[in-house]
């Protein structure tokens, strides 16, 4: 993939395409939700926009991410794992 969750607006379109190529496994990283990490994307947001840079990270919720992977025929093949980023795994039903 180009792209990864957090350089994606779209992060359930972006997780549905990939889970619907996926044979067999999709695994995904992304930064935690919370909100210290919410606020260090804004805070580098804010500076990239300050600098004339397009480019922009985005904080999805888990549930947006496993929502679309679920719609494409994937389940959770473990708890979410990673401390600063969050590792999700998941396979064909």
């Amino acid at each position: 993939m180009e792209r990864v969750v957090c350089c994606y607006p779209d992060a359930a379109a972006l997780v549905s395409a990939a889970a619907s190529r996926s044979r067999r496994v999709l695994v995904l990283t992304y930064p935690r939700y919370g909100l210290l990490a919410r606020a260090v994307i804004a805070g580098a947001n804010a500076l990239l926009r300050v600098r004339g840079n397009p480019f922009r990270a985005y904080a999805h919720a888990p549930a947006t991410i496993a929502d679309a992977a679920k719609r494409a025929g994937l389940r959770p093949a473990g708890p979410e794992r990673g401390f600063v980023w969050r590792l999700a795994a998941f396979e064909r039903a």
